[in-house]
């Protein structure tokens, strides 16, 4: 072995190295090892090729390239936690519409809010729709270990609407309006979006401004028994609430880590699958229908070339008169859908160029199918 053998072997082995470590431990990782540049559409059966100069062998394309996320984080796009804290915050939005429509209908109808609502009103209004608004409100805190509300997202959200509803419903005792059953928003959202203490808290606190309003009312001369029989009632709604939206959303998060754990294991044995096929000795090609090779081994691309190795995939078998035989081939097979499972022999044969002599190399053809 000469010294430029020697270093090109100890350059291919440094790459492998690198390919292993990052098909092993490179979780999520941005390089496209693991893709093809072209994806095979739906409607094409594809080839998959193995062989030596004894033999080579066509079979079907695996689901193996799996997507990978764009930038090389944990997921590819938004995570469920972030989804769902965007349509809350969509739902606080379209809340506040609502409560200044409901003012403006009940103003036509000659029903005037007093000031101090109407300003509450207004004031959730403008802060539920910037917020909506606003793209740095838009994505939760990142913690160490999970994704979280942090301390000024929870304040703004949550916070103020039980700031805002209790609000409403101590200021307008004898309304016509139920300004108690906005508190439901804050409540269903403490329980998806926050730890269980910090929910069930929320839940204590809006059952503590119930009862708090029914004693007002009753002070007032109400029914004590009415009163605080429905605060009663409404706290332990409120408590149920948070308590199944808690439960949903664990379920919810703990089938998001699985599909993602799920996600890593294809990925990485996709990749493990590769490393293995350019690794070995027989020619390994996924052909479509088309002639179009979508994937090559090293093997392969150099069975395809006289000398030294033909182009990397994606490329066309058709146009190249040493490939017209093997062309044939892949037509042949598409077209009768049975192949022997011993193969059949394929002569390729290469120009001299420009000497007259033309090299003739024999493979063995097996042919495997994939389902479409």
């Amino acid at each position: 072995m000469t010294a430029a053998e020697r270093r090109f072997s100890e350059r291919r082995r440094g790459r492998r190295a690198v390919a292993v470590e990052e098909s092993f431990f490179g979780v999520f990782a941005a390089t496209g090892d693991t893709q093809l540049p072209e994806q095979p559409r739906a409607e094409d059966g594809d080839l998959r090729s193995e062989g030596d100069p004894h033999r080579t062998e066509f079979s079907p394309a695996e689901p193996d390239e799996i997507p990978r996320p764009p930038n090389g984080g944990a997921g590819s796009g938004p995570s469920a936690f972030e989804r769902i804290y965007r349509a809350f915050l969509a739902a606080r939005a379209a809340l506040g519409v609502a409560l200044m429509l409901t003012l403006g209908v009940a103003g036509l109808f000659g029903v005037r809010p007093t000031a101090i609502i109407t300003l509450v009103s207004v004031a959730y209004a403008a802060l539920s729709i910037s917020m909506w608004m606003l793209p740095r409100f838009q994505r939760p805190a990142m913690g160490r270990s999970r994704v979280h509300l942090g301390g000024g997202q929870w304040i703004a959200t949550i916070g103020a609407d039980l700031l805002c509803f209790t609000a409403l419903h101590l200021l307008a005792p004898g309304s016509s309006l139920n300004y108690a059953a906005l508190l439901v928003l804050p409540v269903l959202m403490a329980g998806v979006l926050t730890p269980r203490t910090l929910a069930l808290a929320t839940a204590a606190g809006v059952t503590l401004a119930l009862l708090a309003a029914a004693w007002l009312t009753v002070l007032a001369g109400g029914d004590s028994a009415v009163h605080l029989t429905q605060a009663g009632l409404a706290g332990s709604g409120f408590f149920v609430i948070t308590v199944l939206a808690g439960e949903l959303a664990g379920r919810l998060a703990r089938e998001e880590r699985t599909a993602r754990g799920s996600l890593e294991l294809a990925r990485q044995q996709a990749q493990l699958n590769r490393l293995v096929i350019e690794e070995m000795q027989d020619g390994v090609l996924v052909v479509d229908r088309r002639g179009r090779v979508r994937a090559a081994n090293p093997a392969a691309r150099r069975l395809l070339a006289p000398h030294g190795m033909s182009r990397p995939a994606p490329f066309q078998l058709r146009g190249v008169p040493a490939w017209e035989s093997l062309v044939k081939t892949v037509e042949r097979a598409f077209g009768e859908a049975v192949w022997p499972v011993a193969g059949r022999d394929v002569g390729l044969l290469f120009d001299g160029g420009g000497t007259g002599d033309v090299a003739q190399r024999t493979l063995r053809v097996r042919v495997r199918f994939t389902l479409k």
